[in-house]
This record gives C-alpha cells, sequence and structure tokens, in this order.
C-alpha cells in the first residue's frame, strides 16, 4: 500500500511539532485540539476530521493554509460541492465553515487564478 494523504498529514504534523519544539499538550492547547487527538493522529490510530486539520495547520502555520484550501478546492470543481462537504463534516464549527469558503472564494477568484504556477 502507498503513502495516504493521512501518512502525509502525520509526517508534517510531527516535522512540525519537533521544528516548534511543542508538546502535545502545548500544540492541544494552541490548535483546540485534544492532546489525546493530537497523540492518536501522531500514532497513526486515527485520521484527522476537515476541522481538526484546518486547526492544527492554523495553530502550526497559518501562512500554509491557503495551499491546504487550494488543494481541497481543485478536487471540488465547484463551490456547491465545497460547501456540501464542509456543511456535512459534523466536526466543522459554522465559523471555521464560512472562513473555510471565504478562503476557498478568495483562492478561486480570477486575480487568484492568475498568481498560482
Amino acid at each position: 500500500m502507498g503513502v495516504t494523504p493521512t501518512d502525509l498529514f502525520r509526517e508534517w504534523l510531527a516535522r512540525k511539532i519537533k521544528t516548534r519544539g511543542l508538546s502535545h499538550t502545548q500544540l492541544a492547547l494552541l490548535s483546540g485540539v485534544d492532546r489525546s487527538t493530537v497523540g492518536r493522529l501522531l500514532a497513526g490510530d486515527r485520521s484527522p476530521s476537515l476541522d481538526t486539520a484546518v486547526r492544527l495547520v492554523g495553530a502550526l502555520d497559518d501562512e500554509a493554509l491557503p495551499t491546504v484550501l487550494a488543494r481541497l478546492g481543485r478536487r471540488a470543481n465547484h463551490p456547491t460541492r465545497v460547501a456540501q462537504a464542509l456543511s456535512e463534516d459534523p466536526q466543522l464549527s459554522e465559523t471555521a465553515e464560512a472562513r473555510l469558503m471565504r478562503c476557498y472564494r478568495e483562492l478561486r477568484s480570477p486575480s487568484a487564478a492568475s498568481e498560482s504556477p
């Protein structure tokens, strides 16, 4: 079996935690994600929900958030599908859903498209 997106996220998360010198508890406090969830993600015992991934990315590297959202946007070719996917995530708060949609729309705007490689 090949490397999954969850594996890549776990590796990125471990690298960021090490680089920043954070404990699981410190990351939990920064991100709002339960400490045990952080541990399970790093151990490979669970995959992150969209909300959990956004919280962790935001806490560790807020500048990476638009890139993550852009990758999600490439998979969904219509804003309605993105909105539906976000609304169906039970762990995603309305505030986080609105923030993600705002970022998605900004990334899909004509000016953002002209900036991409």
